[in-house]
């Protein structure tokens, strides 16, 4: 497999040409080369220009605040604002959460299942929220469109959430599911199967892992250390304007987009002492795996990071990192928008990028 790494994609990812090629679901990832073209449009997009001026009215009206309960509920208004009809192509089931004999917790899920398609891989999504907001409601839109659209399953986690479980129960969460899905491999399945929240999985389907913001940051705490404890890992990780430092907020694009963009400095505080209260953890490897982790070793990785984000930099640099370790990775800085823009279904075509740049990774690394 070659690697390649891309420092940025131009104003419109949909034509992009490289090398003579126009970019489809697998062009951009066809060409074992560096690519660099200018990394900044240094615009928003119009969709994203509105968007961020809705938000700043509304935030200046009433304030969101920094408790729990109610950043949660104020979520799920946001996303009923952005995101589009969900499409009815695919199958939905919910799956509760549950104990099992030992007494070991498994989160509830929500399983996606394309119609009238045998899905030939099953990827395991994390959503966003700075491990304290975010659910599966909220990025359903998303999965749903996704299922859709690429005709692959989509497991959706709801980890338990902070401030009421900080770390490791997210982590523990998503090590559970992890387990939970190798011990549902079965040799004489022949597609995925869902009944009573029994799950059976061909022995050899292809299991990767997707989140966006902080489920990308559990997507590579989960690699992590799946790597380290010599077990199974992903046939490949796809990161969305990750989080990969828990120990420092001073990039320059935090400088630049620390307030008015949504996702502000002030959250990402919030959010740390919520999900990390004890402060001798912000740099553990698992947390800020830029400070102090080695990513050799890891499963190939697609990085999408967002050109008006707090999060840009710390992504791109980890994007850098894994690709200096020898880690297959195609990363791509997505001109005009603001932190969010995979689950805004319903502004511009955002979604459906990001949609087309996963197929072609998985393609890419034949998954």
């Amino acid at each position: 497999m070659n690697t390649k790494f891309s420092e940025g994609l131009t104003p419109n990812p949909d034509s992009m040409p490289i090398d003579g090629t126009e970019l489809s679901p697998g062009s951009l990832l066809a060409k074992p080369k560096w690519v660099k073209v200018p990394p900044c449009r240094g615009r928003l997009s119009l969709p994203m220009a509105l968007i961020a001026a809705l938000w700043r009215a509304m935030e200046k009206r009433r304030p969101r605040g920094f408790e729990a309960v109610s950043r949660r509920q104020a979520l799920l208004k946001d996303i009923d604002i952005v995101s589009l009809t969900k499409p009815g192509a695919v199958f939905v089931s919910d799956i509760p959460s549950s104990t099992n004999a030992e007494g070991a917790f498994m989160p509830a899920s929500r399983l996606y299942l394309p119609r009238g398609v045998n899905a030939a891989r099953l990827l395991v999504y994390f959503h966003g929220g700075g491990y304290v907001v975010g659910s599966l409601d909220s990025v359903d839109s998303f999965c749903r469109l996704l299922c859709h659209k690429s005709g692959m399953a989509v497991l959706s986690v709801d980890y338990r959430l902070a401030p009421e479980n900080p770390y490791p129960a997210a982590l523990e969460d998503a090590r559970a599911v992890w387990q939970w899905l190798q011990e549902s491999r079965s040799p004489s399945a022949t597609l995925i199967s869902e009944s009573d929240g029994r799950l059976q999985l061909p022995q050899k389907l292809p299991l990767l892992v997707a989140g966006d913001s902080a489920g990308a940051h559990l997507c590579i705490s989960l690699c992590l250390s799946l790597r380290d404890a010599g077990l199974p890992l992903p046939a490949g990780q796809i990161l969305l304007y990750p989080v990969t430092n828990m120990a420092s907020f001073d990039t320059p694009a935090y400088e630049q987009f620390g307030s008015g963009y949504i996702l502000e400095t002030k959250d990402m505080e919030w959010f740390r002492s919520c999900y990390l209260p004890d402060t001798s953890l912000w740099s553990h490897p698992l947390l800020s795996p830029l400070v102090s982790a080695d990513p050799a070793g890891l499963p190939p990785a697609l990085v999408l990071t967002s050109e008006f984000d707090i999060l840009r930099d710390e992504g791109e640099a980890w994007a850098g990192r894994m690709h200096q370790a020898g880690v297959p990775v195609v990363a791509c800085r997505m001109p005009g928008v603001i932190h969010g823009f995979a689950t805004m279904t319903a502004v511009g075509r955002s979604a459906h990028k990001t949609i087309k740049l996963i197929c072609g990774f998985m393609d890419w690394i034949g998954a």
